[in-house]
């Protein structure tokens, strides 16, 4: 088991490294220098001996402030660990690039599905047109649609899915992910924050349980906020033993409002479209199995978590 950490710090790149410790010196490697202001945030995977020393650290105050502001844990697993395992969650590796959508404008159609909040309706009308950096076989686009290297196209088709081809590059494929899973599957119900949205009954939903400290938007804060993204539980497995299946529903922090601000089904703003990708992203789990005979294929590029079953059917 290893943790994905976003650590988010006070001060500025370099006042950071300045007074990181000689063996915590590698947190700071990637911050980004061209931030002058305080507040940076870094993202990192370590081992629990590695996030058990930044925590330590973290905890520790300069001038009545703790060193670290926030830390948010997200579990990943190896794959010897899978034993035993039904179905796993699936996710892009954080190192790994999202493959850009240069079509975007004309391959998907995206459209208001709620006069009241920011959920879409996506429909895609075109081959995708991808700037690709990573090597990865296993990718993700800046949408949520699962990009894979051609010579694993016999692993998915075996678990029903259909593949599509890619504009310009004949070495990949875009897997097409047409199953989902609702949220009244979960048996444990993932956090919420708000009210409901008066239109579609939408709410915002996070990942994270907070474990120490107190939200930010609290105010002022001098200790340490600590985050943990919280398992999924499902109450049955009965409909998930097919392939990837994707949530129907969307984690992340959509607007909803008192009133009307769109009309559903009209065409949405192409500025708009990167930031509502950005604030709002699907769980995908996938058979154990599919997982295994991805990593025994060689397939690089994703991460997995267990997924608890609290009874079959």
């Amino acid at each position: 088991m290893k943790f994905e950490i976003n650590v988010w710090f006070r001060g500025t790149p370099k006042s950071v490294r300045d007074v990181l410790p000689a063996d915590l010196k590698y947190v700071g490697e990637d911050l980004d220098d061209s931030t002058t202001q305080p507040g940076c945030d870094t993202l990192i995977v370590a081992t629990p001996e590695q996030a058990d020393r930044i925590l330590e650290w973290g905890r520790e105050k300069t001038d009545g402030l703790s060193n670290i502001k926030t830390l948010r844990y997200h579990d990943r697993f190896e794959i010897d660990e899978l034993e035993g395992l039904k179905i796993v969650e699936i996710l892009k590796q954080p190192q790994v690039d999202e493959a850009e959508i240069k079509n975007q404008k004309m391959a998907l159609d995206v459209r208001w599905a709620c006069e009241y909040c920011e959920r879409l309706v996506v429909v895609q009308t075109d081959d995708l047109d991808l700037k690709i950096t990573a090597s990865e076989s296993i990718q993700l686009t800046s949408n949520s649609e699962w990009v894979v290297a051609r010579t694993l196209a016999p692993i998915f088709e075996n678990y029903g899915h259909q593949l599509r081809p890619l504009k310009n590059n004949a070495d990949y494929l875009q897997v097409i992910v047409s199953g989902s899973f609702d949220a009244c599957q979960f048996a444990q119900p993932l956090r919420t924050f708000g009210n409901k949205c008066p239109g579609c009954n939408l709410q915002v939903t996070f990942r994270d349980d907070l474990i120490e400290g107190q939200p930010p938007y609290k105010g002022a804060i001098d200790e340490i906020t600590i985050y943990r993204d919280r398992d999924i539980s499902l109450a049955s497995y009965g409909i998930l033993t097919q392939g990837i299946r994707r949530s129907s529903f969307l984690i992340g922090n959509p607007r909803v409002y008192e009133t009307p601000q769109h009309k559903i089904g009209s065409k949405i703003a192409y500025s708009k479209i990167g930031w509502l990708y950005y604030t709002l992203s699907p769980i995908f789990v996938a058979p154990a199995e599919l997982v295994r005979e991805l990593f025994h294929a060689g397939a690089t590029g994703m991460d997995f978590r267990p997924v608890n079953i609290v009874s079959e059917c």
